[in-house]
């Protein structure tokens, strides 16, 4: 092979290694300075926002739970919340329509409150027997009907007696009566 051919070289597979190309990394203008800057405040705030939200929900449903919890004992399960909540705002919202010409503070009150209590009593029948027994209980004056509710039925049975025994009594006398009349009549 030394004919003057020069011996052949084995190519790689690979690429030359070429130096290292730099790329300049240009600096940031003003206005990008700026963007970035506006970029991380909005960033910051909508943080903020978002937690301060957060902990407004949460002290949100935590109040709602509370509310729940201390309804519960009073709502009656057999008693649907959907209809029944829209029939007792129907009869508020009526007795304001029906007081709305009305020139009375009082009526323009006490009647749409009169009409909503009324349709609690009646849509919530066990619901609001509840309440009104809490309510009491809690006033102290639960007592006081109960011994006056004690003292009535002890008079109502005194009273009962009485009207029985004249009942009784007259229904003896009119039969005396009647008999005495029909035994002079027959004579």
């Amino acid at each position: 092979m030394s004919d003057g051919i020069p011996p052949r070289k084995r190519l790689s597979i690979y690429d030359e290694p070429s130096a290292p190309k730099t790329i300049p990394t240009p600096e940031p203008t003003q206005v990008e300075l700026a963007l970035r800057s506006s970029r991380h405040t909005v960033s910051d705030y909508f943080k903020e926002t978002r937690a301060t939200l957060q902990s407004y929900t949460n002290s949100y449903l935590a109040f709602e739970q509370s509310v729940i919890d201390s309804a519960k004992p009073f709502v009656t399960p057999s008693e649907p919340l959907l209809p029944n909540f829209l029939y007792v705002t129907l009869a508020t919202c009526g007795g304001l329509v029906a007081t709305a010409s009305s020139k009375r503070f009082s009526s323009r009150v006490f009647v749409p409150l009169g009409l909503g209590t009324a349709a609690v009593g009646w849509w919530y029948p066990k619901t609001s027997g509840n309440l009104i027994k809490a309510a009491a209980k809690a006033s102290g004056i639960d007592e006081q009907i109960e011994s006056a509710a004690t003292t009535l039925n002890a008079q109502w049975g005194a009273v009962k007696g009485s009207v029985g025994a004249a009942y009784k009594d007259a229904n003896e006398a009119v039969l005396n009566g009647v008999a005495s009349v029909t035994g002079q009549a027959r004579k």
